[in-house]
């Protein structure tokens, strides 16, 4: 969702955040709008010694041990 950079900013100071970190967040957002964060490494794949996996598969692999915390939150 697309909100516009100045009512990312105004909701970022009214919520108390400090301007230099209002400044780098929007900055930030900005570039990932550019499209010139989209570095991808081998990182994952090297430390873990296998591929990585998206979120989606991640989630899907991992939806009993959410579903079990939900079910039994003091957990």
């Amino acid at each position: 969702m697309d909100i516009g950079d100045d009512v990312f900013r105004d909701g970022m100071a009214q919520a108390g955040f400090p301007a230099p970190l209002v400044e780098m967040r929007s900055e930030y957002c900005a570039a990932v709008r550019a499209g010139t964060v989209d570095v991808v490494t081998d990182d994952v794949a090297r430390l873990l010694r296998r591929p990585a996996r998206d979120y989606r598969t991640w989630a899907a692999a991992n939806a009993a041990a959410f579903a079990a915390l939900t079910a039994n939150p003091s957990r």
